[in-house]
C-alpha cells in the first residue's frame, strides 16, 4: 500500500485535496477518539503519508521511487 492509497487520493490530487482527505482520516483514527487497537498505528502511518505528500520536494521524490518501482503507470 502506498501513500496515495492511504489517504484515498489519486496521485494526480492537489494540495487541498490532500488535506482534506488528511484531516477526515486523522479525526477518524486519532488514539483520542478511536479506541480500536490498531487506531494509533494507522494514524501514525496516515500522518507520515501526509507528511510526504503534502510537502513538494518530499511528493517528488516519493513518485520516483513508485514510478521506478513501477507502482504507478509511466503515464
Amino acid at each position: 500500500m502506498n501513500y496515495y492509497d492511504v489517504l484515498r487520493v489519486k496521485y494526480n490530487a492537489h494540495a487541498n485535496e490532500i488535506n482534506h482527505a488528511f484531516r477526515l482520516l486523522a479525526k477518524k483514527y486519532h488514539p483520542d477518539y478511536n479506541k480500536n487497537h490498531d487506531a494509533a498505528e494507522k494514524f501514525i502511518f496516515i500522518h507520515e503519508a501526509y507528511s510526504v505528500l503534502k510537502n513538494i520536494d518530499k511528493r517528488k521524490v516519493y513518485n520516483e521511487s513508485l514510478y521506478n518501482n513501477a507502482d504507478i503507470s509511466k503515464n
